[in-house]
């Protein structure tokens, strides 16, 4: 890590879990610099957003815990070892939904990455966030 072997003095930003693993001593900015919002994401037809898995990505901690503690039936659910592939298995059809960023999902919308527009799945609690 460039931050223990003092080649950075700051980071942009962190995830808490990797602060386990500081050696060196480190100030948390009290003023946050954005908020991560984790979601589901859904087909807008529902006849695909209902039969088709939701797709996640291994490796992903967020996603595994969401997919371990919410999918008793792992047959409605795909798993992906990229993010890119999920969202191409999205814009096929192959999956019905996919768990996500809000920012990422928009700047993949922006971009003209996805095209089907998913929607914010009508059952997601707004309070999962992430604060950076």
């Amino acid at each position: 890590m460039h931050f223990n072997k003092k080649l950075v003095d700051g980071e942009l930003y962190r995830l808490s879990l990797a602060e386990k693993a500081y050696e060196q001593t480190f100030v948390r900015s009290l003023v946050p610099l954005f908020k991560l919002t984790n979601a589901i994401w859904e087909n807008s037809d529902y006849n695909i957003s209902n039969k088709k898995p939701l797709g996640y990505v291994k490796g992903i901690k967020w996603h595994e815990e969401y997919i371990l503690k919410h999918f008793l039936d792992m047959q409605n659910i795909a798993q992906f070892y990229s993010e890119d592939k999920m969202y191409e298995a999205f814009n096929r059809g192959a999956i019905g939904g996919f768990l996500s960023e809000k920012q990422t999902v928009k700047l993949l919308m922006d971009d003209g990455r996805l095209s089907v527009s998913p929607a914010l799945n009508s059952l997601w609690k707004a309070n999962r966030s992430i604060i950076i």
